[in-house]
């Protein structure tokens, strides 16, 4: 039996995403934080009109970006020079 402890299936996240939907998320990050959304979205087989109107549909995508004012003056403040929002 798999352990179940949050630290191991976090280690196991790669293999559980690739059971869950049938994709290889590996191959569209970075490593870090990025995301190569459209070699994603070519991925699933989709058009990308599909997939806007899937998202419309679903209520999810076109979110307007929000500054937080308070979060993106924290950032600033911790973040070396050149690296806290605009």
């Amino acid at each position: 039996m798999r352990e179940t402890d949050y630290a191991s299936v976090l280690a196991r996240r790669d293999e559980i995403l690739q059971a869950s939907t049938g994709i290889d998320y590996r191959r569209y990050t970075d490593g870090g934080v990025g995301l190569d959304y459209e070699g994603l979205m070519r991925a699933t087989g989709y058009d990308p009109d599909d997939v806007r109107r899937i998202q419309r549909d679903r209520g999810v995508g076109g979110t307007p970006m929000l500054e937080l004012g308070h979060i993106t003056e924290l950032v600033r403040r911790h973040s070396p020079p050149g690296y806290g929002a605009r």
